[in-house]
């Protein structure tokens, strides 16, 4: 399997690889395409063959493109717009091509989100940054506390020209970072899923097909996640899945 992973997926070049690892591989590579956040760079990347699509520009923790370049859109955005541009296409020609939702996710809760929207599976970066099984060392932050390092494929300490053949960078689209260790893999992804699954038999559904069909999403305004008692009352805000 190949994972064409770009800030900018709609893109001749990225159009060009997918049509020839198809020409000169068949379906004995599986390969993935991106990134895009509309349903015209699905569509073109569909067409090219690609067997999975990844969605989302800016919204990783680590990603600055939107701020580096003004490119990108909110995931929840292009989810609502690719999800429909997916089923329309495999109507139409019988080919069912994934999405993968990537960037945006910080809480176990916004998985469920991606999926409510209609993804079919996700991206996570910053959720196994957190383990014991990722690469990067354990350090100590102010107070004692324990963190992993983090930083994005855009940012100076990933890109340099041995791996990508560019030479000098001119701007980043990535930074460096930390977040707070959450111990092993296995015990953290048990907790996720069950958070998934009860969310999603919350919403009446079984499978993500379901869930997608099922889950009612209803906007929020940022004053909801106040957690002064005075200005918001915690028993009657909106439910976002």
């Amino acid at each position: 399997m190949l994972c064409l992973d770009s800030s900018d997926g709609f893109s001749v070049w990225q159009h060009r690889v997918v049509e020839f690892v198809r020409e000169r591989y068949g379906d004995s590579v599986r390969i993935g395409a991106g990134n895009v956040v509309d349903a015209r760079g699905f569509n073109y990347l569909a067409e090219a063959g690609a067997d999975f699509v990844k969605v989302g520009i800016g919204g990783g923790s680590i990603c600055i493109t939107r701020d580096q370049k003004g490119i990108g859109r909110g995931q929840a955005t292009a989810l609502a717009e690719i999800v429909p541009a997916r089923d329309a296409y495999a109507e139409k020609t019988g080919m069912y091509v994934p999405v993968c939702s990537d960037g945006g996710i910080i809480h176990d809760s916004h998985m469920a989100i991606a999926l409510a929207f209609g993804a079919d599976f996700l991206m996570l970066g910053r959720y196994f940054a957190r383990f014991d099984e990722s690469p990067a060392p354990k350090v100590r932050g102010t107070g004692g506390q324990v963190l992993k390092e983090y930083w994005g494929e855009g940012s100076s300490r990933a890109r340099n020209a041995a791996r990508y053949g560019q030479g000098d960078m001119v701007f980043e689209e990535g930074v460096d970072g930390y977040v707070n260790y959450a111990g092993a893999l296995a015990d953290n992804v048990k907790v996720t899923l069950a958070k998934i699954r009860s969310t999603m038999i919350s919403c009446g559904s079984t499978t993500l097909r379901q869930f997608h069909e099922t889950a009612i999403l209803e906007p929020v305004s940022q004053q909801t996640f106040v957690q002064n008692s005075e200005e918001v009352d915690r028993n009657d805000r909106p439910t976002v899945v």
